[in-house]
């Protein structure tokens, strides 16, 4: 190089030198990414020396080329984005063979675009393309356009626009990160305001008579869904409920959920037959229903003083009937085709007559359709087994039956909403034998369906995956059982949850798969909590006191256990053993100052 010219190239060396700093500077300064990328064609035009920049990133979703900016020789941003031939152009070419370029004469070169030259009046001289990487993959190109002061770019052009371009890529995908960081946190903020609204058309509670009891469980598969249910009284004999299902998931069903809850609620007068309030129903669902979508749904009404429920079907899961006997089958409903799809349809009222003890349990298909990752459904049978055997309480059914879906499902994610409604006629809880108050008299039967006595039963297995329902069913008795013991719901799940994974750690050494029970009995003195299991004699001997700090993870059981109940039992039985807990209604939760006992 002449003498002449060091000067020259040692300030253009200084001011590419500038260029990148800057640019790093802009890194860390810029937050937003439009400001970014027209900063960035700033710098590239008067650190490179051209008459005009752009940026060309590749469009994921279309896998096409898009210049998403530009500066024209005015310094004027080019507010069009134009689609870039991948084929065809300089900036295609380089995007396709990953390497940069520099074009004398733009017009000499075959893979020259001269379309934007026509479309703008635009004359390229020369240009100076490099490839964009991140994490070696490739995004885009960047641009310069006629060098300023001379005739064409020349390598130390190219070798400082390479760096310029790494830090450019840098800063593009950063700022592509928390845009899209952005982008998240509003979805998922509207996301959770729409679950508030969606939850807000389900029930808060459900009726609380000493004639007639409910049970009910919601799980969307994904944040919102199109399962729905409800329960209204309209008057103290007439008793409305719906439990329904709209084609499809996420916010669409969501939607059309909210809209026929709200439709159903204008419809639905007292002493309205339930066939003819669901054939209205289909018909304003079919004046309004778009896209395809359709309900399919079961609406029915209680007369609780004659233990009568009447029941219209729209192409919805049949029941299942389980009586005070026990016996569990699907009881004959008359059905019609699905809500939304044809107005004018005349719908069937099925009348089925209770007795004391009866339970009706409704679903939706995402549970009868539950599969395995193999593919393998659950099906209608497997439910009606799950719930043949006398039932108590209509949360044993709901508890059941979601504790079968689980197991049948196992790791994998549930395919589709599943809701349960399940309600029927309590009948007086007996005595168990020999059972007797404080003061040795026994204990009077109560009647109807008084909070303060409850008893609910529970069989499942030596699963740890199946004790995130047994946690749910015991917090759903402790929420039946009145205010006294409000504030150690907690606890006392706590309490139940320890003993339950003694049960499987310690009785069953754990082996999957062993049955135990779990009764639940509440009377206006006391809460008790019998865990039975079957794993042989219990051997007393192993059961010592130990100090706190000496207990190893998982022996905290009893230790724990003694805190929250007033009374700990073990009960030694030929096969097994029955661990009762107690708790006295007006006894809260102490510290414990009783050296701790945990099973070794």
């Amino acid at each position: 190089m002449p003498a002449a010219d060091c000067p020259h190239a040692l300030r253009r060396s200084l001011d590419l030198y500038k260029g990148l700093v800057e640019v790093a500077t802009l890194i860390n300064g810029i937050t937003d990414y439009n400001g970014l990328l027209t900063a960035i064609m700033d710098v590239a035009r008067r650190v490179i020396g051209a008459e005009a920049s752009s940026l060309i990133l590749l469009n994921t979703s279309t896998n096409q080329l898009e210049m998403v900016v530009a500066r024209d020789a005015k310094g004027d941003v080019v507010t069009t984005k134009p689609t870039v031939p991948r084929h065809g152009s300089i900036a295609g070419w380089v995007f396709e063979n990953a390497q940069s370029l520099v074009v004398p004469d733009a017009y000499q070169d075959p893979r020259f675009f001269s379309g934007m030259d026509l479309k703008t009046g635009f004359r390229t001289k020369s240009i100076l393309c490099v490839p964009l990487r991140h994490e070696g993959a490739l995004i885009g190109v960047l641009q310069v356009v006629n060098a300023l002061g001379k005739d064409s770019f020349d390598e130390r052009d190219r070798e400082a626009f390479e760096a310029y371009a790494q830090l450019a890529t840098t800063a593009i995908e950063k700022l592509r990160l928390l845009e899209e960081e952005k982008r998240q946190v509003r979805f998922e903020r509207e996301l959770g305001i729409a679950t508030e609204i969606q939850n807000s058309f389900l029930p808060r509670t459900l009726p609380h008579r000493s004639d007639l009891a409910f049970a009910a469980a919601y799980h969307p598969a994904r944040e919102v869904g199109g399962d729905f249910y409800d329960v209204f009284e309209l008057g103290p004999d007439e008793v409305y409920f719906v439990i329904g299902d709209v084609a499809g998931k996420g916010v669409p069903a969501a939607l059309m959920m909210a809209q026929s809850l709200s439709l159903l609620r204008l419809i639905v007068t007292f002493g309205l037959d339930p066939g003819e309030a669901i054939a209205r129903w289909n018909t304003a669902l079919c004046e309004r229903t778009v896209r395809g979508l359709f309900v399919t749904a079961a609406l029915g009404r209680i007369t609780p003083s004659l233990r009568c429920v009447e029941i219209a079907c729209a192409g919805h899961c049949l029941p299942i009937l389980v009586r005070a006997d026990g016996q569990a089958f699907e009881p004959a409903v008359s059905a019609c085709a699905p809500l939304g799809i044809v107005s004018g349809l005349k719908f069937a009222t099925t009348t089925l007559d209770l007795e004391a003890g009866d339970w009706l349990a409704f679903y939706t298909d995402g549970l009868s359709e539950s599969h395995r990752p193999g593919g393998e459904m659950l099906g209608s049978e497997a439910l009606i087994a799950t719930l043949r055997r006398k039932i108590w309480h209509p949360y044993e059914i709901v508890t059941a039956l979601e504790m079968t879906e689980a197991m049948h499902r196992g790791d994998g994610p549930p395919h589709d909403d599943l809701t349960l409604l399940a309600f029927g006629f309590p009948t007086p809880l007996p005595s168990l034998p020999g059972e007797t108050s404080p003061d040795g008299l026994p204990i009077a039967e109560p009647g109807g369906n008084d909070a303060r006595f409850m008893r609910l039963h529970l069989s499942f297995t030596s699963d740890p995956r199946e004790l995130g329902e047994v946690r749910r069913f015991v917090r759903s008795f402790l929420e039946e059982c009145g205010e006294e013991i409000a504030a150690d719901h907690d606890l006392l799940v706590l309490g139940v949850d320890e003993a339950c994974t003694n049960v499987i750690r310690h009785a069953y050494q754990g082996a999957v798969g062993k049955p135990i029970h779990l009764h639940l009995e509440a009377d206006e003195l006391e809460l008790r909590f019998r865990l039975r299991d079957f794993a042989g004699p219990l051997q007393m001997d192993k059961l010592q006191s130990r100090e706190l700090d000496e207990v190893r993870p998982g022996g905290l059981g009893l230790h724990l256990m003694k805190r929250v109940f007033d009374n700990v039992e073990f009960k030694c039985l030929g096969d097994g053993t029955e661990l009762t807990l107690s708790r006295r209604r007006s006894s809260p939760v102490q510290q414990s100052t009783a050296e701790p006992s945990a099973v070794e």
